[in-house]
């Protein structure tokens, strides 16, 4: 399936990496169960990460876009695999009256040894599934029809801060931070109310006092039309939603000093790019063309006879910086020769 992707690369480029291994995981869990279709999930996951998913050659998940369609792959492939191993087991169950019929008749050597090879493949994807889990960056939790939890792997435990037996029933609601639990437990419920899939950010509280920042996907594990559970996918953002944070309070005091300086400070912006190639005459064209006030303070509004920044913001740069006074094409002429880039420029402009 990674060949006919690859083969595909030039008419997909970046667009649809795990659309090849679909019939991959699906195969693998409709003839093999749990095991295999989450073996196969990874497997491709892995493959398609780091050969399909800029930056290529690299496991690192550094896009929204790129991790969220690693995390709704997994989940289907979870899902798919959970829908596999459902098959399989009722196969089992309706096989059972008639190999007890045939235990009844006499079994076979064959009919033996072929039981024991039965159960050994089943413990083999079993044991498959615990090492794919164990080894998994993502956490992964699996509940019952009520929410109570059955199951959570390392990454989880990690992320969480709870060990296997402190999340199992009700108890990984202990985790979230006590700000976000009850939103947490709202956002939860609608989704189960309404049988969509359960998408939310908040933060889980470790008994240390340490805070990790998550993002939580979860969906329904459906046998036919019967609620079996759910299973859910833990990523840590913590080191991203830092950054957000850092992101937010560094524009919150740029515009604290836009605003309360008693300069005039404005930016220019253009609605179409204007290539740096271009004579002069052309760019100065361009940028009368194309150029808009995008931003100034009230120092600027002042200036011009406005009270607000806001009543001036959208003027045009012809409206601003005239054309007919050859001085301002000078002056824009000058920009373009430093490499736009001026200081203790003169232009002359309407009041």
């Amino acid at each position: 399936m990674a060949l006919v992707r690859w083969l595909l690369a030039p008419y997909l480029g970046e667009a649809l990496p795990f659309i090849t291994f679909f019939p991959a995981v699906i195969l693998a869990s409709w003839f093999g169960g749990l095991g295999p279709g989450l073996f196969a999930t990874f497997a491709s996951a892995i493959i398609a990460l780091f050969w399909f998913i800029p930056p290529a050659g690299s496991l690192a998940l550094t896009g929204f876009t790129g991790t969220t369609g690693v995390v709704l792959f997994l989940l289907v492939g979870i899902s798919t695999g959970l829908l596999g191993e459902s098959r399989r087991r009722a196969y089992l169950r309706a096989e059972a009256p008639a190999e007890r019929a045939r235990e009844a008749s006499g079994q076979t050597e064959t009919d033996a040894v072929q039981q024991v090879a039965a159960e050994a493949a089943f413990r083999s994807s079993e044991a498959r599934f615990r090492a794919m889990a164990q080894s998994s960056p993502l956490g992964i939790f699996i509940t019952d029809p009520s929410g109570d939890c059955s199951y959570t792997n390392p990454a989880y435990q990690r992320i969480s801060g709870l060990a296997q037996h402190q999340a199992l029933g009700s108890g990984w609601s202990r985790a979230i931070h006590p700000d976000d639990r009850q939103r947490v437990f709202a956002e939860w419920y609608d989704a189960a109310r309404r049988r969509v899939p359960f998408r939310s950010e908040h933060r889980f509280a470790h008994a240390d006092g340490r805070i990790v920042s998550t993002r939580v996907n979860a969906a329904e594990i459906i046998d036919g039309e019967r609620l079996m559970g759910y299973v859910g996918l833990v990523e840590d953002i913590t080191a991203q939603a830092a950054a957000e944070t850092a992101l937010k309070q560094s524009e919150e005091r740029y515009r604290a000093f836009i605003e309360q300086t008693a300069e005039g400070v404005w930016r220019f912006e253009l609605e179409q790019p204007i290539p740096v190639t271009l004579p002069e005459e052309r760019q100065i064209e361009a940028m009368y063309a194309h150029g808009y006030l995008a931003e100034c303070n009230d120092a600027v509004a002042h200036m011009y006879g406005f009270k607000r920044a806001a009543d001036l913001i959208g003027t045009r740069l012809a409206d601003m910086i005239p054309r007919s006074d050859p001085h301002n094409v000078d002056y824009l002429r000058a920009f373009v020769r430093s490499g736009y880039r001026l200081t203790d420029a003169e232009s002359h402009e309407f009041d």
